[in-house]
């Protein structure tokens, strides 16, 4: 694969609304990593700082990840977990030129 758009997308969770936030992230996975364009897509809690975490995302074009954002689910996802967010999530996309395995 020589080209890609990495996605970063950190938040952090209030601490009451932990578990709830998880299972809502967990949701996510399976439909995310089955749309075309998606590479890889997970998520990692900060192991210094509990409840902040961060979605890295590999996606083919950043017309996969629009496709991505507009999906019903993506929709169903951000309404879900808005009112769990201590602030609000911080998103970055990185367009990658070429990719090497090390």
């Amino acid at each position: 694969m020589s080209k890609m758009v990495v996605l970063l997308a950190q938040c952090s969770i209030l601490p009451e609304a932990r578990d709830v936030a998880i299972a809502e992230m967990t949701k996510m996975l399976a439909p995310s990593r089955a749309e075309e364009g998606c590479i890889s897509y997970t998520f990692y809690e900060n192991p210094l700082a509990p409840n902040d975490f961060i979605f890295v995302e590999e996606w083919e074009s950043g017309e996969a990840i629009k496709f991505h954002f507009a999906t019903d689910f993506f929709k169903a996802f951000f309404d879900a977990i808005g009112p769990l967010v201590a602030s609000p999530p911080v998103i970055k996309t990185y367009e990658v030129s070429d990719v090497h395995a090390l």
